[in-house]
């Protein structure tokens, strides 16, 4: 699943829903379960994510490790701050949230770059206070889940 994720995680939401059903049918089969148990109950039982959070997942990840130094020279313009392009006081430039880069298109807002900054926008100051990638990971993977559980049904929300 996790390979899959480098192929799929642009991709539209009618195309994640088809994994996502191979996720439920897959959880099923796993646990012998009937077709009419929930599947919220089923993945919290197995510790599995949706497809959708999985996706989020990884490009956080990824985007830790981009804002912390630990990738290539060439993502150093994804660590470009929302105050150090305008003197204005904003909520943004407050928060120390990334600039996000200029898109003209819906295809444009599906980009790593794009998306992966909004989804770092978007996460709680706890998560970026920390400095270890396990540390990172275990809180955010705790975080979906915990979320999840709290669901009625499993669906496939927008990645970026």
């Amino acid at each position: 699943m996790n390979i899959a994720v480098r192929f799929w995680g642009n991709a539209p939401n009618d195309q994640l829903l088809r994994i996502l059903r191979v996720q439920k049918r897959c959880s099923r089969l796993t646990l012998d379960a009937n077709f009419h148990d929930n599947l919220v109950q089923l993945f919290k039982k197995l510790q599995w994510m949706p497809i959708d959070d999985v996706i989020r997942m990884k490009k956080l990840c990824m985007m830790f490790k981009i804002v912390n130094g630990e990738c290539p020279h060439y993502f150093t313009s994804y660590r470009t701050c929302v105050k150090n392009t305008h003197s204005y006081n904003t909520r943004a430039s407050f928060h120390d949230h990334l600039a996000m880069p200029k898109c003209r298109s819906n295809a444009g807002l599906r980009t790593f770059h794009a998306s992966a900054t909004y989804l770092w926008n978007c996460l709680d100051d706890k998560f970026k206070t920390i400095t270890h990638e396990r540390n990172f990971k275990k809180l955010l993977v705790n975080n979906f889940l915990q979320s999840n559980s709290d669901r009625e049904h499993l669906t496939v929300s927008r990645t970026f």
